[in-house]
């Protein structure tokens, strides 16, 4: 059932991603076509509306100007007001052309149409009356200024209706452009309010999800340390239900093999079952360690790093001399770890027979590095070795109990390093690795340092 309700809400958080993507997407597409129309109708005011307007309010003026133009230089006689009438006619005209070729709008040629004819003939008119005053005809060009009045009047009336119907146009495209931007709010406001449900929905999802997963944690960390507990208890009963009936053979057959006994083949068969024996006692040794590396350490423990690692790198020397490896000990800056001597010899003689066990026999170099330094209130050493390295699928894992190296044929029983590990976290400390694949590993501890240590170089600095 928790499975079944884990793929319903991975399933329904992918649906909620998904569906505020396609929210964000709608959104941006909703603005650009809000964006577009608002700037189609802008365009409309800008260069159709507001410049039409303007054209024919001048073409009114112009008008009325070359109207009163024509009736002074009629009744008067006046020469300048003459010469003037035909530029202020042209001007007229000008303006009249500069409108007709605005673009229209729809049901605007009507008007366009009207306003042509009427200028047309006022056109006329004004020529008439005009070729009437240049040929002497005073009296003929005065009657025919009436004309010219109402030729004027159709005209400014023709103007007057486009003007209305661009300044009515103008209104309702700012209208529209209003429009646009209240329900673009609208849709946005409706939006960014899906947006925001289903981002809940999904932070709700996702929480719910992070607390299964930390319920897993903490379960699988109970069951590890349950794990653990149990094979505490199994380690130490079985090295003690082991240990005496060993401890007693290994007593009888060392008695045995002091006797003189002239049988070869015996003897040889003795050796056999010490060396066994041996093997044995070092097995129950190591569930042993295991079981006791839980422990927590004494109080006031204290230990000189560099002197145990020379300790144990004399002791293994012969036995690594003897299988061509080279043994090695760099930069041994004085510390000291907050833990006992066993503890310490322990843990480097763990990591220490670890690497003598998978050297690689045959190697071009064959060599194990000690190495210790003190950084940051810890004291960090190394064990570095030119062995086969550690497969990557391992590494994570190397630490476990019975997780063993790629080569399975070597004796033990992979609870070398867990014993590392344990001892080491047990004293507040912390273990890992570094390895490449034919060049070999190296293997790191870090202990608390020993508040003696601190002490002293405190004291060092005054």
């Amino acid at each position: 059932m928790p499975d079944a309700r884990s793929h319903l809400d991975l399933r329904l958080m992918v649906a909620a991603f998904g569906a505020v993507t396609l929210t964000f997407l709608a959104a941006y597409a909703l603005t650009q076509y809000a964006l577009r129309r608002v700037d189609a109708a802008s365009d409309e005011i800008a260069f159709n509306s507001a410049p039409s307007i303007q054209r024919l309010s001048a073409l009114r003026t112009d008008v009325r100007h070359t109207e009163f133009l024509l009736g002074t230089a009629v009744t008067i006689g006046d020469a300048q007001d003459r010469a003037a009438v035909e530029p202020a006619l042209a001007q007229l005209n000008a303006e009249a052309n500069a409108y007709l070729t605005l673009p229209t709008f729809p049901g605007e040629k009507s008007l366009w149409r009207e306003l042509n004819d009427s200028i047309a003939a006022f056109n006329g008119a004004v020529q008439r009356v005009l070729a009437q005053a240049d040929a002497g005809a005073a009296q003929a060009a005065r009657s025919g200024l009436a004309g010219i009045a109402v030729s004027a009047d159709r005209v400014s009336d023709a103007a007057a209706g486009a003007i209305e119907f661009n300044a009515q146009k103008g209104r309702n495209l700012a209208l529209a452009i209003k429009t646009v931007r209240h329900d673009t709010a609208v849709a946005g406001y409706a939006l960014n309010a899906s947006c925001v449900a289903l981002a809940v929905m999904a932070a709700f999802l996702v929480r719910r999800q992070l607390r299964s997963y930390g319920v897993l944690l903490e379960e699988h960390a109970a069951l590890q340390e349950s794990r653990a507990t149990e094979l505490e208890s199994f380690a130490g009963r079985a090295a003690h239900d082991i240990l005496n009936p060993v401890a007693a053979t290994q007593m009888s057959l060392a008695l045995a093999m002091k006797l003189d006994v002239e049988n070869p083949r015996l003897r040889q068969l003795l050796a056999r079952a010490v060396r066994n024996l041996l093997r044995i006692r070092r097995i129950i040794d190591g569930l042993l360690q295991f079981a006791r590396a839980g422990g927590k350490p004494s109080p006031g423990a204290s230990v000189d790093v560099p002197t145990v690692i020379e300790d144990v790198a004399a002791g293994i020397r012969q036995s690594a001399e003897a299988a061509g490896i080279e043994v090695r000990v760099e930069s041994n800056t004085s510390c000291r770890a907050r833990c006992s001597v066993g503890v310490l010899t322990s843990v480097v003689l763990n990591l220490a027979q670890n690497a003598m066990k998978y050297m690689a026999a045959g190697g071009a170099t064959r060599r194990i590095t000690f190495r210790a330094t003190e950084r940051g209130g810890a004291v960090h050493v190394e064990v570095e070795d030119t062995g086969p390295g550690i497969p990557p699928e391992l590494k994570e894992d190397i630490f476990l109990p019975y997780v063993r190296g790629p080569n399975q044929s070597k004796e033990g029983l992979g609870l070398g390093l867990a014993t590392v590990k344990r001892l080491c976290e047990a004293h507040g400390g912390r273990v890992g690795v570094r390895s490449s694949i034919g060049q070999g590993s190296l293997f790191w501890i870090e202990i608390p340092g020993s508040a003696d240590a601190v002490a002293t170089s405190v004291r060092g600095t005054d």
